[in-house]
């Protein structure tokens, strides 16, 4: 018997046109960019000091300790300041065990930073504008896929600017309003917890559009994010949370930009201010205001394509328990 060469004997044809539309929100967010002028640049998935050290990957770098990223943050700021509105795509990695619906060992990360802004809008008018563009783009293009994934395109049209938007504080009074639990159903959620992934469900499962929530607690918040001026326990932080119980897929803000506060969150979470002194060192300069935000690709595509599960969208999905093909 002759051997078919159909590639939908290796992957499956669901697949397949999920991996179209992936292909297709890829080339509009290039296009998105590009035409907005940002720089694409190239930043080290290997580092000495991650973000957060309990997420990452360790490795033995010539008998140095070294860790794969989870986050380019810092080198694409470092970049932008030098040559202007910058962005990248990774794969990024973290190591936590958390198997769930939308959690990847191994997952594609885009970043874009941006100089000059003045306020957090300027942050939620670039995300509004770039993932609109990019639901555009597979409605243009890929309804031939949408169709065989049996996808209702109704969804994807209602998806316009702007988005509505929400206080971490008004998040946490509707959570506390429909007594909502947490830290594993012990008791309702309070002020300072995170909003886990049933708390975005709760806050999103009525929605047809997706939410930005904003002004997170600073201790939720990577140590780079500004202060809020007007209390110095938030900061000027979103996450856009995708509807119907997607949950987060951005996570952004503006970059702090007193030196003395990104001196006192260092010593907070790392004991010591040398281990992103090159960073302090950076911040010691007279530099414009700028801001930007990661956005998962994979969970993007994931919502796009109405998808159960964060691995039936990628091709050689990594987790705990998957290793190989």
């Amino acid at each position: 018997m002759r051997q078919s060469n159909n590639i939908s004997n290796l992957f499956g044809r669901s697949k397949i046109e999920v991996t179209k539309i992936r292909a297709c929100i890829l080339k509009s967010i290039r296009h998105w960019l590009d035409r907005n002028g940002y720089l694409e640049i190239s930043t080290p998935v290997i580092v000495s000091h991650p973000i957060v050290k309990e997420l990452a990957f360790k490795l033995n770098y010539f008998e140095r300790e070294a860790f794969v990223s989870h986050n380019n943050q810092l080198y694409l700021e470092k970049a932008a300041l030098s040559m202007g509105n910058s962005w990248t795509i990774n794969p990024s990695f973290r190591s936590e065990r958390k198997p769930s619906e939308r959690h990847l060992s191994e997952f594609t990360l885009l970043q874009l930073e941006c100089l000059n802004l003045k306020s957090l809008d300027n942050v939620l008018q670039m995300e509004e504008e770039l993932v609109s563009h990019s639901i555009n783009s597979v409605l243009l293009e890929r309804l031939d896929s949408l169709g065989f994934l049996k996808i209702d395109i109704s969804r994807l049209k209602h998806v316009r600017p702007p988005f509505d938007r929400m206080h971490y504080n008004e998040a946490i009074e509707f959570l506390r309003n429909h007594d909502f639990k947490a830290k594993g159903n012990k008791r309702t959620i309070e002020w300072g917890d995170e909003l886990d992934i049933d708390a975005e469900k709760k806050l999103t499962q009525k929605r047809t559009t997706p939410l930005f929530v904003t002004h997170f607690p600073m201790s939720l918040r990577p140590f780079y994010i500004m202060h809020d001026t007007e209390n110095e326990q938030l900061s000027v932080s979103v996450d856009m949370l995708a509807p119907q119980g997607f949950g987060e897929i951005t996570s952004g803000g503006l970059r702090e930009d007193n030196i003395q506060n990104l001196r006192k969150e260092l010593k907070i979470r790392y004991g010591n201010n040398r281990t992103f002194a090159w960073y302090c060192n950076l911040k010691k300069q007279k530099l414009s205001s700028h801001g930007g935000f990661g956005l998962g690709i994979d969970r993007f595509v994931r919502w796009i394509t109405n998808s159960r599960n964060i691995r039936d969208v990628v091709l050689y999905p990594r987790t705990e328990s998957i290793l190989t093909p």
